[in-house]
Parts: C-alpha cells; structure tokens; sequence
C-alpha cells in the first residue's frame, strides 16, 4: 500500500481582523530565525502583539511549508490534558484512538513539512512542552512556533523577546521620526477608524507622544486607548492615562513594569464604561472560546441587565475594543482577548458572582447537550453548534469535575453528548472526564440512573474503541444498574449494545437474541429512540447471520422510523445496513442509492467512522459493478479518511474489504493499482464522498471560472463555491448547484475565508473579481 501517514491541507491560519502595523525588523529577524530554529518561542508581557507577529510571520512564511501552516489556539484550554486535542481540532483531525494522544497527532505529521503555531502556551506551559518536544522527536520536518508569557524550556528552543512597538529616543523628535515610530502608527491609524481623517500633526504630535509613551508602547493598551479619541479628544485621553498610570504603585507589585502598564490601562477602560457594560464584561469573561449573541442572553441576562439589552451591549463593547467580532458562515460571532477575559474574570470574583455565572454557563452547555442528544430533527445543526462551542463545553464539564456536588451535572452533559462523542471524538478524553465523573458517585451507594446513564455511555467509549470485553462489562452493570432503578431506557440500550458485541465478535445469533430482547423492551414502553437502535442493531445481526431479506426489511423500518423522528445519525447506518443487504441480495443499484444516502447523512454530522466504512462499502459495490478502478479510489479514500481518526475497518467488513481489493489489484495490475488508490488517499472527505456519490460538478460560467489562480490558495471545490457566492448566490443556491449540502458550503465558506484572509462575502466576490483572467 501507499505511504501510511495521513494528507494534511492547507492550514487553518485566522483572519486577520485589523491590519497589522509597523514591525518590519522584528519580521525580517524571525524569518531568519524560523529557518534556522525548529522550536521558535516567541515571549513577552501580556498585550505586547505575540499573536500578532507570530500570526504575520507565519503568513509571510508559507511557501515554506507545502503541507500548510496550523494554528493552534491554547487561550481558551483550561484543562492541561486538552492540550493535544486542541491541536487535533485545529490540525482537522479526530481522536479516536486508544493510543497516547500525542503519539497518535505525530503520527498524522510524521512525514509533513508543516508549521504548527501554539498561541498562549502560558497557562498550560508543560502540556505544550511535552507536545513540542515529542512532535519535533517524531516529524523532521516539522517547525513549530510559540507565543508564551515565558519559554517551554524544551531542547534546541530559540526563544526571542517580543518588545513593545518602538517610540522615538528623544521627547521632542521631529514629526518625521514621530511618524515612523511603530507605537505611533498603530495609535494613530486606529484613532483614524474611529475618528476620520485623524492624522499626527504639529499640533497634536506631543499628545500623541505623551500617550504612546506612557502605554510603553503596548500594543493592546494602545489599541484601547485608541477607540476613546473620539468620545475624550486627544487632551483628555492624554491626562486621564496620566492620572490613573501614576497609580501604578497601588496594583500588584510582583508584576513587571509592562505587566503593570497594561493592567492599568485595561482598568482605565472598564472604569469608563457605563455600569451595564462593566457588569456584561465581567459576565462574558465565563465564556471560553467565544460566544455568540444567544448565549450571552441566556448566561448573562437577568433585572440588572435584561436580556433585550444584550444585543445593544456587545456591540458598544466592540466598538470600544473590548469584545471581537469575527463573521462566519453561521453569523457573528464574539470574543474577550484573553487579558480582557482574565481581567473580567477577576471582577466576576471580586463582586461574588462568579460561582452564580459558572453554573448559568453550565446550565446553557447542558442545554446545548440535550438538545443534541434528544434525536431529532436539530440533530445535524445541533452537532456543529457543539463543536462551535467545544472550549465552552469542555468548560462547563471542568466546572463540574471541580465540586462533587456538581458531578451528576456533569455527567448529564456527557451522556446527553454520547451521539456526538461518537461520531467526533476525542474518546480518549471523555472517557478521562467520565472515570473521574464516576468517581465522585461512589459504585457502594445505590444504584441511581445518573450512575447507569454514566456506566453505558462510557461502554460505548470503549466499544468504539474496539476494547469490547471492557464494552460488555460496561454494558451488563449498566443493564443491572437500569434494573434496579427500574429504568427501562437504559435496560434496553445496554441490551442493544450487548448485542453490538456478539455481532462484531461474530456470533450473529446470539445478537439477534438481545436485539429481540432490547427491541420488545423499548416498544413496550414506546421509547423512540432506544426502539431505533435496536431495530438498527438487529439489521447488522440478520446481515451477519446471512438472512439478507430480513435485514433489508428492518433497514427499512429503521429508515421510516428515524424520518419520523427527523434524526439522521441512526438514519445513516440503517442507509449503511440496506446498502450491504441489497448487495450481498445482488441489488446493485440499490446497494449504491443506500450508499449514496448514508454517506451524505454521516458527512453532515461529520460521522467519519460511518462514513470511511460506507466509502469501503461503496468499493465493494463497484467491484460488483466491474469498475476495478473507482474500487482502487474509493479503498484509498477511505483509508483516507480512517487515518484521520485514526481507526480501522470493524471485523464484520473486513473480508469484503480484502475481496475488493484483490480482485481490483488483479484487475489493474499493482502498479494501477496503487496509482488509483493513491488518487482516493489524496483527496479530501468532500471530494472522497462527492466521488463515491458520483455527484456531477456544475463549473461556475467561463467567465467566472477562468482564474490567473488556478494553483492559488483555493482547491478547485472551494473555487466553484467562491464563483457563485461572487455571483450572489446563497448558501442553499451553491449547494443546489454544486449538488452538496448546504453544511458543506459552510465548511467550504471557512475555509475560503481563512485561505484568503476575508471575513465577509464581498470580499470573497472582490478577490475573485481581481483574480479573473485580463483579456486577450
């Protein structure tokens, strides 16, 4: 077979929301110094501009890194274990493995020439040492470049001082040196945003000295200081940074001079604002990772601040620089910079209501969880807004691990999420958070559902990953514990999955059996979503003890049932379950159409296990259709795709599988065949799925599609979807056209926006309209 690493994209670098100003020198240094060093670290004070440069500097550096430059985001991990899983969530990747997780991430880099930035290693300062130094252990080819408050202290680390933005050497420069001081022109071209047609001149150049020298130069404090010319005027902003930075000594004396600077300046701010938006900046500092504008309703309202007023708050808060706004597919969506979240989170203590917001916060995630895991048509949508908020989630459950009396909410919001854990990952992580969970519900006490619910979820970890003696074990306390407390819908779920173990240990008659069992159980006390489950499970057992009729038939009735329901995650292994009865029947059409339907059903939860093992369905379909060649692509795609868990075909599918592969490579010939199956590992998931489906492109109109940047930054799909959204179509109209989901234009759309450095559609249509061809 082909090479055994993973294919990696592109990269993942932010938009960069205002333009970066000034520091030419330290670029050039650090370009330099990205060649030469492979752990580079950049350090400095709070709100110096690390991210910044770092972020510009790995732009610059690009051609470097042919297999894409990654952008890992630490601020919002609290928990030094969810380090890695911040790097798999930004490398793309899902963890599915029961392998040490960092063992696992060098596994997909291993053979990549790629940039991995960690941003804001600070707080989780040996976490990103150990993933450092073990990726650099594990990928040659692999650069890594860090922003922390202090070094990894890691081997062969180059560390380099970010210092403050440069200020003229004498107080009363001339204003062509004023003009070229770093600090100056970052002041005045964010005034120039808030107050148009602000410029340095003779008249203000002191004042604007005065203020750059007394924020040192600090990129943040500067910036903040900047969006209240326009309220102040210049004299006034001047003298209230002067009184309130001659104050310093009252701060905490254990800080640096720079660390004291922008503290001040940060409180200079809060102290400006009306009372409502203090309150709301404290409030918001709960959020980790970002918010969006329902949350902060749900989290933060109440008769102080009412909930019609939220709307209105934020956006004055980003107006004053407080909160960032980035636009996404999805809308708007907000955040505090990590020193103005620190900061509200100390005001949030200090006023007694942190513990009071944490649990609202808990409260919001744990109804983002049920609502997720109630199977139903808010499924798929629900799915993507968890992964959204995945910081916040991880939060709320760390707030959970943090007082044993608010364990049994945590584990609601893990049981509540076992769908999505399922489909998405990271096992390993849950099933941490769980052991923990339960440990803080004693096995000696009674049997309660919270503890049953718990048990079988973390059975479901297990089995997932392929532990299925601990599974079973898992899944019979669980069905104990349903017994005692007399909950039937745990009784039958662990039965369900009592089953799954006997059919992937290929004893289909004894799944049949539990299946029965489960089945009769949930029919009898009309449980919808365990009935569905069951009937899914008993399919795989009838297919695994070769009564195909049988299994078409519950396919069937599964398919009625969960479209009755609206969910799709049950929908797309009972599609999978038709598809490989109607095959092994000779249905090859059928089997295909099934296929077709399940694998769009998975890429829309981003169900990557159902939808490897359908694409290799989908290679043993046309085998049986005499295409030897589509079989070779659609092997490789989905071993794609499993590397990108990482995982394997389950046993059940694996001779199938081998039977495909044999007979395309006798067919082909190796050398084809491994020319073909290499094509399939090269392409994305999309393109994996739209080529299985045999999903016909529509190219956008010549004009539109005739690029200069056929071989720029964007993929040949992700072109077709920026031709039409410049031609203003819709999401809905791209993916009609292009024959995707509209999920999938989203993906698309984000990716287009972070390759071309935009955040709006306009500027997507402006890019495209610049890049368009010159006449002959």
């Amino acid at each position: 077979m082909a090479s055994q690493r993973a294919t990696l994209s592109a990269g993942n670098l932010p938009v960069e929301l205002t333009s970066f100003v000034g520091r030419r020198q330290e670029l050039d240094d650090l370009r330099r110094a990205l060649g030469r060093a492979r752990l580079l670290t950049l350090t400095g004070a709070g709100g110096v501009g690390k991210t910044k440069l770092a972020t510009r500097s790995a732009r610059e550096a690009a051609r470097q890194f042919p297999h894409g430059i990654w952008f890992v985001e630490l601020a919002p991990v609290q928990d030094p274990s969810l380090v890695v899983q911040a790097a798999f969530a930004a490398l793309g990747l899902q963890d599915r493995s029961s392998r040490w997780a960092v063992s696992t991430l060098g596994d997909f880099v291993a053979d990549k020439r790629a940039l991995l930035v960690l941003d804001n290693c600070e707080h989780v300062l040996d976490a990103a040492a150990v993933l450092a130094a073990a990726l650099l252990r594990a990928c040659p080819g692999l650069r890594i470049l860090a922003t922390s408050r202090q070094a990894l202290g890691v081997t062969g680390e180059v560390v380099v001082d970010v210092p403050t933005l440069s200020l003229p050497d004498e107080p009363d420069a001339p204003l062509a040196t004023l003009i070229r001081s770093d600090a100056v022109a970052l002041f005045v071209e964010r005034a120039a945003a808030v107050q148009q047609g602000f410029a340095v001149d003779d008249a203000n150049a002191a004042a604007i000295l005065s203020i750059c020298s007394h924020l040192d130069g600090i990129a943040l404090a500067l910036e903040l200081a900047a969006v209240r010319l326009k309220a102040l005027g210049l004299e006034a902003l001047d003298q209230g940074l002067t009184s309130r930075l001659a104050a310093l000594g009252t701060g905490d004396r254990s800080a640096s001079p720079r660390q004291q600077t922008l503290d001040a300046a940060i409180d200079w701010s809060y102290q400006l604002l009306s009372e409502a938006e203090r309150l709301l900046w404290a409030r918001l500092s709960v959020f980790v990772g970002g918010f969006e504008l329902d949350a902060a309703a749900a989290v933060c309202a109440d008769d102080r601040i009412p909930e019609k007023t939220i709307a209105d708050l934020v956006g004055s808060l980003v107006e004053k620089s407080v909160v960032k706004r980035r636009d996404g597919v999805r809308g708007p969506r907000f955040r505090l910079l990590e020193p103005l979240r620190q900061f509200g989170r100390e005001r949030l203590h200090d006023d007694g209501m942190e513990h009071r917001l944490r649990s609202r916060h808990r409260d919001w995630v744990a109804s983002l969880a049920a609502v997720a895991g109630a199977g139903d048509s808010r499924q798929a949508e629900a799915f993507r807004r968890v992964k959204d908020e995945r910081a916040n989630v991880w939060a709320a459950i760390g707030f959970c691990l943090e007082d044993p009396p608010e364990a049994e909410s945590g584990i609601a919001i893990c049981t509540d999420l076992w769908v999505y854990w399922f489909a998405q990952g990271p096992i390993g992580e849950v099933r941490r958070v769980f052991d923990q969970l339960l440990q803080q519900v004693p096995a000696g006490g009674p049997a309660t559902r919270s503890r049953g619910r718990a048990v079988l979820t973390n059975g479901i970890l297990a089995f997932i990953q392929n532990e299925y003696a601990l599974a079973e074990s898992g899944f019979s306390e669980a069905a104990r514990i349903g017994r005692e407390t007399a909950d039937v819908d745990i009784v039958s779920r662990a039965l369900s999955y009592l089953a799954s173990v006997e059919w992937v240990s290929g004893r289909p008659a004894e799944s049949i059996v539990l299946a029965d069992e489960s089945l009769a159980l949930a029919r009898s006390m009309q449980l919808p979503g365990p009935t569905l489950h069951a009937i899914v499970v008993r399919g795989y057992a009838f297919l695994g003890a070769g009564d195909f009729d049988a299994a078409i038939s519950t396919g069937r009735e599964a398919v009625e049932l969960s479209e009755s329901l609206g969910e799709t995650w049950e929908r797309g292994m009972a599609y999978q379950l038709f598809a490989g009865a109607s095959l092994a029947r000779g249905h090859l059409d059928d089997a295909a159409t099934s296929a077709k339907q399940s694998a769009g059903l998975e890429r829309d939860l981003d169900d990557r296990t159902g939808m490897a093992h359908t694409i290799a369905l989908f290679a043993t379909i046309e085998m049986q259709r005499g295409s030897p060649q589509r079989t070779a692509t659609l092997l490789g795609g989905s071993e794609a795709i499993f590397r990108s868990i990482p995982s394997s075909l389950m046993e059940p599918f694996r001779e199938p599988n081998r039977q495909a592969e044999e007979a395309a490579r006798l067919a082909l010939g190796d050398r084809s065949f491994e020319a073909a199956y290499a094509l399939g590992l090269a392409m994305t998931r999309d393109e994996v799925v739209d080529y299985a489906r045999e999903v016909e492109v529509i190219r956008p109109r010549p004009a539109a599609a005739e690029r200069s940047r056929s071989a720029g930054p964007l993929s040949r799909r992700e072109m077709e979807v920026a031709s039409l959204v410049a031609e203003g179509a819709t999401n809905a109209q791209v993916a009609g056209s292009l024959f995707i989901s509209e999920r999938t234009v989203e993906s698309h759309l984000a990716s287009i926006f972070n390759k071309l450095g935009v955040d709006s559609r306009l500027q997507v249509a402006r890019w495209i309209a610049a890049s368009q061809v010159a006449p002959d």
